[in-house]
């Protein structure tokens, strides 16, 4: 934004504030106001006021206003502000004055001068703007040159260059920008011989910025059309680059059959950097009369001259500059092959398919290749016919290309033949070939079925490192289409970097599995999701029973492609079948099929069978799908765990350690740290630990802590050192954290007060106990006697051993250690373990793993889900030392125990809700019970 538009802005803005702090006013005329402004500019205000009215003149300023303001352009001070209000005056009064204000002023305030005759195109200060570029003063000859190309009449521009010979070096360039501006000013004004004259002369003026001559160049070259791509040619075969670049931009503005064409014809002689800078041109022009010149050099130039005029065909031409491409494709050179192959995908017409399907009956084996690697570029879907005469063709090449093409294009209805083909094939290379065949249709006719696609990110571009962009979105919505196959081209995802080969990534989760697949620019991605059709699952099975030996595996594998119940049983009844060969391949199957329906199958293996390869590879089945099932992380380690203690070699245990680092839980991190003291397991166990560690850090910094001396031994690189350095801190922080104060010294009950016979200090933990012999009649409490708590955090560790207790705050000390009000559950049985029970008070007001909130008028609304309660209770160990984290602000409660948040509670009931009360803890009347609190912090939040 300039100065005069912001000072623009402001003067709206100061207007419309005067409007309406005066509504109650009459409006004042424009001629009224003019007057008052003018009043201020002659009287003895202040500098600040008469600026302001300055700003005021240069909207509703008149010839009136020009005397007050003329005055002016002499002070330093507001002379800015006085030829900003007369600029925009449209009266010859303004021009005289500033005129004359040239002719008296001089340093800084003169050069503001000169630049309002130039915004005003006066020209009538031609000449006294013409005596300045003589003047000897670099800022005066500088601004005086730019006013005048401002003006650019005929007379400016004589001015201009009379002056040119004998300026200074340091001011030619300001003259040579003021001819240019003169040159464009004159031919707009339809005098086209002195603005080509003009341009003419800036082309080769000694001392001239490569910036000038290029734009006289391209104004020279313009003002002439046609006629003036000798001067580009001129600069395309000279040796000043800037020119020559120049002159190619140029030529891009010039759409015209005529300069194409003398373009092309020079190309040949032009040095090679040059050639490919026409090249491009050529190719932006799209004229077609140039592909002679074109094919000829795609048939006869060199190195990258070569390559860039065969990638230059497809833009201008048609099936005519097929065969000059078909020929070019079997060069020996790999750069010049891949550009004809590339070049013959692109080129469009249905004229070229037709071309194409042409060479399917010609007698060359290679050109038929060529011609069925043409179909599959080019996504022909219309020669799938012709494809499948190709299977059967004489030469072996020739069949395993038309396979291999047909495994891109065919769909359900050659599915049939294809299976036919294969079940009665012997040759590896060809059942090869009909296996992708057949899996690749399976891949694209796969539909989601009650497994869902998430498309996590995709990119497209020059991968890995170069620019890409970003095509999450368009690739989420092929998906959300129901088509599973993305052809990774420009038409799908646009060009991010033009003349490059570019790859396509796109990380996904299908079937609950996470994938990350990458093709290169022109093939296709499939998303492996789902199930086939039921017909083509169908032709699967029926063939097995006729297929050749070797087929019998091909189909197998096919079936894993296709998967589905139907694929699955057919694969499970060929493992217990009794060809070892067939056997052995369908197990193998099992063990690699993609979704968690052939867990049950592989489990079984891995526990019973007899075969050490069967049961290794069901093994790493198992280390696979288990992570993948959707049952609860307790679960999964528990079943990773099984399958752990099977495993014999080093290799799988490797497996089932980093399927356990992506379950953190406190028995996966007490799992894998039972193997930090394996030589051959070290790295890869400290590696899971250190995984898991980091994001249970909360709810686990003791077990960490144990564990923290290995992991600091492991041989890591830096970046693992940092996160043990970082782990190693943050775990300190849990156990010391800043800001709280131990409420129990750990010896004794100073501090505490409760019912005598009930209470003591044991194995340094706070100890409450009841027995047969001496029960309490009724809840009794250990009452901190530390005063009243409002917003808090407290942490303390307990064990129960049998029976109920609690921990009480925001409550109400009754007397005789009753107490009512908010309590953390504690429940040997973990019925009740982790709610909010309200002692005394409206019961359970906060359910296990939820999010409640209590209305104003004690309704009660669950709102979400805080934690898997299987996985809560499964860190709950009766008799052993667990973590409660009880955190108090305002009308919001949040308990966690063992780092799991067992309630969210937000109270907004005024009458019965607790903002501040008593802490004190539990012993539950009843059966015998024995329950111990130790570690027992507390932080008062502001």
């Amino acid at each position: 934004m300039t100065q005069k538009t912001v000072i623009r802005l402001l003067t709206t803005v100061l207007t419309l504030a005067c409007m309406t702090s005066s509504r109650a006013q009459p409006a004042a005329t424009p001629g009224a106001e003019e007057t008052k402004l003018i009043g201020v500019l002659t009287s003895d205000a202040a500098r600040k006021a008469k600026a302001d009215a300055c700003l005021g003149l240069s909207h509703i300023g008149t010839a009136k206003a020009v005397p007050a303001l003329a005055a002016l352009l002499s002070d330093q001070k507001l002379s800015h502000m006085a030829r900003y209000a007369l600029e925009p005056i449209r009266d010859p009064a303004v021009d005289v004055a500033l005129r004359e204000a040239l002719g008296k002023l001089k340093g800084r305030v003169r050069l503001g001068i000169i630049g309002s005759i130039g915004v005003r195109r006066d020209r009538a200060a031609v000449a006294p703007l013409g005596n300045l570029l003589s003047s000897g003063d670099a800022d005066t000859t500088d601004a005086a040159a730019r006013a005048l190309g401002k003006i650019g009449t005929t007379e400016a521009a004589h001015a201009l260059e009379t002056a040119l010979a004998d300026v200074p070096s340091p001011n030619r360039a300001a003259v040579h920008d003021g001819l240019l501006s003169c040159a464009e000013a004159l031919l707009a004004g339809g005098k086209v011989a002195r603005s080509q004259s003009l341009y003419d002369r800036l082309r080769n003026a000694p001392g001239a910025s490569p910036q000038v001559r290029s734009a006289a160049l391209r104004g020279a070259a313009l003002v002439r059309g046609k006629d003036g791509v000798p001067l580009l040619i001129e600069a395309l075969s000279g040796n000043v680059p800037s020119l020559a670049q120049a002159a190619a931009r140029t030529a891009l503005e010039m759409q015209d059959a005529a300069v194409t064409r003398s373009l092309a014809d020079a190309l040949p002689g032009l040095p090679a950097d040059r050639q490919m800078l026409v090249l491009s041109v050529l190719g932006k022009h799209g004229d077609e009369s140039v592909l002679p010149v074109l094919t000829k050099l795609a048939e006869t130039a060199k190195g990258e001259i070569r390559v860039a005029a065969i990638r230059t065909v497809p833009e201008i031409g048609d099936a005519s500059a097929a065969k000059a491409l078909i020929g070019l494709r079997t060069s020996p050179e790999k750069a010049v092959s891949e550009a004809a192959l590339a070049a013959l995908s692109s080129l469009s017409g249905p004229d070229v398919d037709n071309a194409i399907m042409a060479m399917l009956q010609d007698e060359d084996a290679g050109t038929r290749r060529t011609a069925i690697d043409l179909i599959g570029q080019r996504h022909m879907l219309n020669a799938i016919p012709a494809l499948l005469k190709t299977v059967s063709d004489s030469n072996k090449d020739v069949r395993a290309a038309g396979i291999r093409t047909l495994g891109k294009l065919a769909g359900p209805g050659e599915f049939p033949v294809l299976v036919k083909l294969l079940a009665a094939s012997t040759a590896s290379a060809e059942i090869r070939a009909l296996e992708g065949a057949l899996s690749g249709i399976c891949a694209r006719e796969a539909r989601p079925s009650g497994d869902s696609v998430t498309i996590l990110k995709a990119v497209y571009g020059d991968l890995p490192d170069g620019v890409s962009a970003d095509v999450t979105k368009k690739v989420a919505k092929i998906v959300a289409s129901g088509n599973l196959s993305i052809a990774a081209t420009n038409g799908n995802f646009g060009d991010p970097i033009r003349g490059t080969r570019k790859k396509m990534r796109v990380e996904y989760i299908a079937d609950g599995v996470t994938r990350n697949k990458i093709v290169n620019e022109n093939e296709t991605l499939t998303i492996m999701a789902g199930a086939v059709p039921l017909p083509l699952t169908e032709a699967l099975i029926g063939a097995m029973p006729s297929a050749t030996p070797a087929a019998k595996s091909a189909i197998l594998r096919v079936l894993k492609a296709a998967r589905g119940p139907e694929a699955l049983s057919a694969v499970r009844q060929a493992a217990s079948t009794a060809d070892k060969t067939v056997r052995d391949e369908a197990i193998a199957v099992l063990c690699g099929w993609a979704t968690v329906a052939a867990l049950p199958d592989v489990s079984r293996l891995a526990k019973s069978s007899k075969d050490k390869r069967a049961k290794i590879l069901a093994l790493r089945g198992c280390f696979r799908l288990i992570p993948a099932q959707d049952v609860s992380s307790s679960k999964k380690v528990a079943a990773l765990q099984a399958a752990l203690a099977l495993a014999e070699r080093p290799e799988e245990k490797r497996l089932a350690l980093s399927a356990l680092a992506a379950i953190p839980t406190r028995a996966s991190l007490e799992t894998t740290s039972g193997y930090l003291d394996d030589p051959a397991l070290r790295q890869e166990a400290g590696l899971a630990v250190l995984a898991i560690a980091e994001k249970v850090a909360a709810s686990c910094p003791t077990e960490i802590a144990a564990v923290l001396p290995k992991l600091q031994a492991l041989k890591a690189g830096k970046d693992i050192g940092k996160r043990i350095a970082a782990l190693s801190k943050r775990v300190g922080e849990e156990l010391n954290p800043s800001g709280f104060e131990s409420i129990f010294d750990g010896k004794t009950l100073t501090g505490w007060e409760g019912k005598p016979g009930f209470w003591s200090v044991q194995d340094g933990a706070i100890t409450g106990q009841t027995t047969k012999e001496t029960p309490t009649k009724g809840n009794t409490f250990l009452i901190w006697r530390g005063g009243t708590l409002k917003d808090f955090e407290l942490r303390i560790r307990f064990r129960i051993a049998s029976h109920n207790s609690g921990i009480q705050y925001r409550s109400a000390d009754l007397g005789d250690f009753v107490v009512g009000g908010y309590q953390a559950d504690i429940d040997a049985s973990s019925h009740y373990a982790g709610i909010i029970y309200e002692e005394r008070g409206r019961g359970i007001i906060g359910p296990r793993t939820r999010k409640t909130v209590i209305g104003a008028d004690g309704k009660r609304e669950s709102t979400g889900k805080t934690c898997d309660e299987k996985e809560l209770l499964a860190s709950l160990k009766k008799g052993t030392w667990n973590e409660y984290v009880i955190t108090a602000r305002g009308n919001q409660i949040v308990q966690k125990i063992n780092g799991y948040t067992t309630v969210e509670l937000t109270d907004n009931q005024k009458e019965k809700r607790l903002l501040e009360g008593i802490l004190a803890l539990q012993l539950h009347a009843g059966p015998p019970m024995l329950v111990q609190f130790k570690d027992v912090r507390l932080k008062r939040l502001n």
